[in-house]
Formats: structure tokens, C-alpha cells, sequence
């Protein structure tokens, strides 16, 4: 029995140490078991909190791709109605241009047959100034050739 007590009290106590020393280890685990718990804890926080986040960020992302998408709609309606307008304002410039161009011509027409007309009016002028001028020295011939009939006459009479 003294064996018995001998492997006793040098078993026990060593018992003892590898049962404190699991408990320590076991407790070191369960420890660092609790960290690693408390970090991916953490990190799974983090990792919510970063996909609402994310979340929030791509719903204001298409909020604003909306935003973008109808101010351009409005932009090219306004280019289309610009557009529009620019079109009917060079049609109606060219159509205001043939009209000037039009007139430019009838004014033109107008201003060559006002030359031919005073052309025609200045010869008939002519043609009838030489007749008034011919017609008056014919009278004047006449006058003149009736007077000295009247002398010749009247010399004539006399002696």
C-alpha cells in the first residue's frame, strides 16, 4: 500500500496539474473561442452595415439615374422642339427670300419696260416735234409765200 500511496501522491498531483492545465487550456480556448465569436460577430455587423450601406448608396445611384434619365428626355424633347422651329424659320426664310428674289425680278421687269415705254414716248416726242417743226415751217413758208403774192399782187395793181 505504500506503493499505492507513493504512486498516489506523485500520480494525483500530476493528475492534478494535467487536469488544471486542460481546464486552463479549456478555458483558454473557450476564451479565444469567445474572441473569435465577438470578431465575427463583428466583422458580420461590419459587413451588414456596409451592405445597407451599399444598399442606401445604389438606391440613390438609380434615384439620380432617374433624375438623369428624364432631364435628358426633356433635353432632347426641347433639341426636338428647337430643331422643329429652327426648320420652319429656315422654310420660312427661304420662302421669304424666293418672295424678295420674285420681287427683285417683277421690279426689274417693271424697270425695263418703263425704259422702253419712255424710249417709245421720247421717240414719238421727237417724231412729233420734227412734224411741228416741219408743219411750222411749212406755215412759215406759206406765210411767206402767201405775202409775197399779196406784194406781187399788190405791186401789181398799182402800176
Amino acid at each position: 500500500m505504500v506503493e499505492v500511496e507513493k504512486v498516489v501522491e506523485v500520480e494525483v498531483p500530476r493528475v492534478v496539474d494535467v487536469a488544471a492545465s486542460g481546464a486552463a487550456a479549456d478555458a483558454s480556448s473557450t476564451q479565444q473561442a469567445a474572441q473569435q465569436a465577438a470578431l465575427l460577430e463583428a466583422g458580420r455587423a461590419e459587413a451588414e452595415a456596409r451592405h445597407e450601406a451599399y444598399e442606401i448608396a445604389l438606391a440613390a445611384a438609380r434615384a439620380e439615374a432617374r433624375a438623369l434619365k428624364e432631364e435628358r428626355s426633356e433635353a432632347e424633347a426641347r433639341a426636338v422642339e428647337a430643331l422643329a422651329a429652327a426648320s420652319g424659320a429656315r422654310e420660312q426664310s427661304a420662302s421669304e427670300r424666293e418672295k424678295l428674289h420674285r420681287v427683285q425680278r417683277e421690279l426689274e421687269d417693271l424697270r425695263r419696260e418703263h425704259a422702253r415705254e419712255r424710249e417709245a414716248l421720247e421717240l414719238e416726242l421727237a417724231v412729233e416735234r420734227e412734224r411741228l417743226e416741219s408743219a411750222g415751217r411749212s406755215q412759215a413758208e406759206l406765210k411767206e409765200e402767201v405775202e409775197a403774192k399779196a406784194e406781187a399782187e399788190a405791186w401789181a395793181r398799182q402800176y
